[in-house]
């Protein structure tokens, strides 16, 4: 990792936020992978942009939500911080192969606890299998291309298939900021209020504003959802 702060001065804070997280074991979380996974399972034959929305939901709502000390901005995707959210819908069968080695391995250990495994083999992973991108890409692309991919150093797919896509970016001055989340919400459903769905191409935009709805609704208010469901943030370090 290259320090991009030599020859600087840190705030004292900023110092004790850093080696905190330096100092942090790595570890993976499945909250995000088991939420998505329950409401997949309970919204079978819905259109997969609604079923994401509301894996997305599901996960707002069981999320922990952790507050490290002397932190501003506060927040972590992970239920605590330096830990890798695991997303089963990608890719799903590495991580039971990588189980035990993933605390002991030289490259980039990670802690993995045995509910964990048990969860992920038990539940998680069966529910998945043959539903990832990466099945659907594997069975979709020509042999020769698969072929010259798993030679390996030629051209890799890895990045757009086992990982999130990174450049994704909203529209922050033209849409998210001067309407804000509620308001992009009032607009879909709004919008869902008056199709027509006499007409079969308006299922689809359906479906699209109803997730709008879905996830704009949990979207900006996180820890009042906490509040909510009288969950509390957990302190780490306190």
């Amino acid at each position: 990792m290259i320090d991009t702060t030599q020859g600087m001065a840190q705030p004292e804070r900023a110092r004790f936020l850093k080696e905190r997280f330096l100092s942090r074991r790595p570890s993976i979380c499945l909250e995000g992978a088991l939420a998505k996974t329950r409401a997949f399972r309970k919204t079978e034959g819905e259109s997969l942009i609604v079923r994401r929305a509301k894996g997305f939901r599901r996960h707002c709502e069981t999320k922990t939500i952790v507050i490290d000390p002397r932190e501003l901005i506060v927040g972590h995707p992970g239920c605590r911080s330096r830990s890798a959210v695991i997303c089963p819908e990608l890719s799903n069968t590495w991580l039971c192969r990588e189980f035990d080695r993933m605390p002991v391995r030289d490259q980039d250990p990670y802690d993995v606890t045995e509910e964990q495994k048990r969860l992920y083999r038990e539940e998680i992973y069966p529910y998945w299998v043959g539903k990832t991108l990466r099945e659907r890409w594997n069975g979709q692309a020509p042999k020769d291309l698969l072929e010259l991919i798993a030679v390996g150093g030629v051209i890799d797919n890895d990045i757009k298939i086992e990982c999130a896509p990174g450049e994704t970016t909203p529209e922050f001055p033209d849409h998210l900021l001067p309407k804000g989340f509620k308001g992009i919400q009032d607009e879909a459903q709004a919008l869902l209020d008056a199709v027509d769905l006499t007409v079969p191409a308006n299922y689809e935009k359906r479906d699209f504003w109803q997730a709008a709805v879905i996830v704009n609704e949990r979207a900006p208010h996180p820890l009042p959802q906490a509040r909510r469901s009288r969950r509390s943030p957990r302190r780490t370090g306190e």
